[in-house]
């Protein structure tokens, strides 16, 4: 309800005791508005804003698919490319759950899921080792900007820092862990956990599937 649609229902209401309201030009102004006729106009699906590292994050490797959830990569069910294009969308705190069942029952051995920093401290991280306990082959890409977007860019509660998230990934059982960063080397005196890798984003990383288990 934003302010156009409460005046449109108050000024028929107000203006018999207050005939001098000024809102009544405005009523005017929206009505005309509501008989515009946008047919003729070009369509153009939701994208992201210049620069959002959501642009590379959400790149799909040929023949993946992935799950969204609520946040900004929500605008892949109606964005046009189709390398980034997702069919199936979760609640918030459900990231990667649905494969977790579903992966029995498929002859498709791999699923990507989407999720950003945020959600895995407010909930998913869960999801992650539940994934790895269920020997789910599934790549969590996580999206760690240090802030919680969405909602004005907050410090994501509970954050311990890119390092330690890693190290508590891998204490999990994650089968592969990679940070893909333009700076690699900014990373390399990081204590990441045993065997994760920071590498750049020059070539979609698809990962194999001959083993199962959750990967992020």
């Amino acid at each position: 309800m934003d302010a156009d649609s409460v005046a449109e229902r108050l000024v028929p209401l107000l203006t018999p005791v207050l005939p001098d309201l000024p809102l009544r030009s405005r009523n005017e102004e929206i009505a005309a508005v509501r008989k515009r006729n946008y047919e003729a106009l070009a369509a153009r699906t939701p994208n992201f804003c210049s620069g959002c590292p959501h642009s590379t994050s959400t790149v799909l490797a040929p023949g993946q698919i992935a799950m969204g959830a609520p946040g900004c990569n929500c605008f892949n069910t109606v964005i046009e490319q189709p390398e980034r294009h997702i069919d199936v969308m979760t609640q918030y705190g459900g990231e990667g759950l649905p494969w977790i069942g579903l992966s029995r029952y498929t002859d498709r051995e791999h699923m990507v899921q989407h999720i950003g920093d945020g959600s895995i401290y407010h909930s998913s991280y869960l999801n992650v080792r539940w994934a790895v306990a269920a020997g789910a082959t599934i790549t969590f890409k996580l999206l760690y900007n240090g802030v919680v977007a969405n909602t004005g860019a907050q410090d994501a509660v509970g954050s311990r820092g890119l390092a330690s998230l890693t190290r508590g990934l891998e204490s999990e059982g994650v089968a592969r862990i990679v940070v893909m960063t333009k700076e690699p080397k900014r990373y390399r005196r990081e204590r990441l956990a045993p065997g994760s890798r920071s590498v750049r984003p020059t070539a979609w990383w698809r990962p194999p599937t001959s083993s199962p288990g959750s990967r992020a």
